[in-house]
């Protein structure tokens, strides 16, 4: 810093042109009441404050505007001449707005009233700061014009890319280093826009990254803050990506004029990065892992996959995961899926694929999307278990939650079920169904003479019998015991036809388990006791049609067993009316 900057001292250099020296006391004494540390000298003339300008070098002027024989304005142009940066004040008893305008103009930094002096010392310590700021920023400006030839040294022989761009986004410079990283000669870059080069030398598919720049480039002119950028650009012999800074540069306004940017290729660490990531989370695991680009495209697949489907790494290399359906889900499952893993980047759940072999197996499939530093997909890892031992389980507990051990006929929670859903059925409908409670009569003797495995067996065989009686989509369920229910759906509309229809299945079944039974070479004879009872004739409850059909089989138990007794609606009673079979019986051809 040169002695003429007042920062070299805490003692400020004042030179005051004032031909009164009563103002000149009262200015001085204005500024040292407010604590400015100063030595002043005073002169009146022309010739005087050349000499002063020359030699006392001072840091600030105080001119009067009116002197003997000169004024302000010849101040001001002796000043410009002589010392332009040392900031000059008008300090006088009067004056216009427009000669008051035109010495600003004319480079004063400001003017004060005599009669107003209480704001000469706030205009001199504002006078004295600008000058020092312009002072530093022109040596700074100095500065950095001789470190221009050092920098484009630098720059020419630097590995980076590195570019100026004005602020419309144009090039101002560019390095040879862009030559051999972007393929196109600095000489024709400059003034030109770099969408414009990528488009003219063939770069298709850049559209996003040069908005993207484009945008990086007016934030820093906006704000002037440096910015770090990373964009991905398509080349014809690829993609290739790059990191770069943004850094300000200002003009002597301080004003943002340019941008620098010093750019790297960084594609080759990106993709070992990438692979690291994949490794990371793919192969630590033995489980059967996919490896897929972003457009489900297979890349890997590790030695579990190969193990549980059968195909080897060549074999699906190159195509999608569609090779694994099984076809037991459709477009809307897989849909469903995949709208998931792009809304929060992953999904789990359970699959049905196919091996190799053909065989369908169920798996639990988790997939993972990967995704690069800005958050875009590149990959996705798919986990798959086979749990095919595990749905067997599953299955094999859901069955004996629902069907009986012995005769694997649905059990009284499955049998109550299906009636619930059917009472809600048939009020939709308005279909009849009908429901019988058999009860095979003297079993506990068979069990106690012949021991409880010749029961069981009875109990198997009256299970194959009462199938064998009914249609599709009727149920037969054991309640326990000797017990049987037989649900009877889609009968006639019209209940006296229906319970017609539901006597006749009754005798069919009582019939058939009439018939003698063989069990080791030995004959032998059951009967059952059968009541029945209609429902979805009206809103009703489960317990409503049990209980009528557990009043129909006890009155046919007390009619003498090996009967059948339905519960009619009409006189609420269990009935044995043969007329009312018979009105069925045109009805009832079907259901035989």
């Amino acid at each position: 810093m040169s002695k003429d900057s007042p920062a070299n001292s805490q003692v400020v250099r004042i030179l005051l042109l004032e031909d009164d020296a009563n103002d000149a006391t009262l200015i001085e004494a204005t500024l040292a009441d407010a604590g400015l540390a100063f030595v002043s000298q005073r002169v009146e003339t022309a010739a005087a404050f050349a000499r002063a300008l020359d030699e006392y070098r001072p840091d600030i002027i105080l001119s009067d505007f009116r002197l003997p024989g000169f004024d302000g304005r010849m101040a001001l142009t002796m000043v410009r001449q002589r010392c332009p940066a040392t900031p000059l004040l008008m300090v006088t008893g009067a004056m216009g707005d427009e000669m008051a305008v035109e010495l600003l103009k004319a480079g004063a930094r400001d003017y004060v009233l005599k009669d107003r002096l209480a704001r000469l010392p706030s205009a001199v310590r504002r006078a004295l700061a600008e000058a020092e700021e312009t002072h530093q920023r022109q040596a700074a400006e100095k500065a950095l014009r001789e470190s221009e030839e050092k920098f484009r040294t630098l720059a020419e022989n630097a590995p980076d890319a590195i570019g100026r761009f004005d602020r419309q986004g144009r090039f101002l410079y560019l390095s040879p280093a862009v030559e051999r990283m972007l393929g196109f000669p600095p000489g024709t870059a400059i003034g030109r826009r770099f969408g414009e080069l990528t488009q003219e030398a063939g770069y298709s598919g850049n559209d996003a990254s040069i908005e993207s720049a484009r945008q990086a480039i007016r934030q820093v002119v906006t704000t002037g803050l440096a910015s770090e950028i990373e964009e991905t650009w398509m080349f014809p012999d690829g993609e290739r990506i790059f990191e770069g800074r943004l850094l300000p540069e200002y003009d002597e306004h301080r004003q943002v004029a340019s941008v620098l940017a010093i750019f790297r290729d960084i594609t080759a660490r990106r993709r070992a990065e990438q692979e690291l990531r994949i490794a990371a989370i793919a192969f630590e695991s033995d489980e059967a892992l996919i490896i897929t680009d972003a457009q489900a495209v297979i890349l890997r697949v590790n030695r579990a996959f190969t193990e549980m489907t059968g195909y080897t790494a060549d074999e699906v290399r190159g195509k999608t995961p569609r090779v694994l359906k099984s076809g037991r889900h459709d477009a809307a499952f897989y849909e469903t899926m995949w709208q998931q893993i792009k809304r929060t980047g992953s999904w789990q759940g359970e699959i049905w694929n196919r091996r190799k072999n053909g065989s369908p197996y169920p798996g639990w499939l988790t997939i993972t999307a990967v995704n690069n530093t800005r958050g875009k997909v590149t990959h996705y890892v798919g986990a798959l278990m086979d749990i095919t031992s595990r749905v067997a389980a599953e299955a094999e507990i859901r069955h004996l939650a629902f069907y009986d051990a012995l005769t694997q006929l649905p059990n009284r929670r499955l049998l109550f079920d299906r009636l619930q859903q059917s009472l809600g059925a048939k009020l939709r409908y308005r279909g009849v169904g009908a429901l019988l409670f058999i009860d095979l009569d003297n079993f506990k003797t068979l069990n106690d003479t012949c021991g409880h495995d010749v029961g069981d067996q009875l109990l198997q065989r009256v299970a194959e019998r009462l199938i064998a009686c009914i249609r599709e989509g009727d149920t037969v369920a054991r309640l326990g015991g000797d017990e049987f229910v037989v649900m009877l759906h889609a009968l006639s509309e019209i209940p006296r036809e229906a319970a017609g229809q539901a006597d006749i299945i009754g005798e069919k079944i009582r019939s058939a388990l009439n018939q003698p039974y063989q069990f080791g070479g030995h004959e032998y004879r059951s009967t059952a006791s059968i009541g029945a009872t209609l429902f979805g004739v009206e809103r009703e409850s489960v317990d409503d049609v049990l209980k009528r059909a557990d009043l129909a089989l006890y009155q046919a138990k007390g009619a003498g067993r090996n009967t059948v007794r339905t519960f009619d609606l009409e006189i609420e009673t269990p009935t044995s009316d043969y007329g009312r079979r018979e009105a069925g019986q045109s009805a009832s051809s079907d259901l035989l």
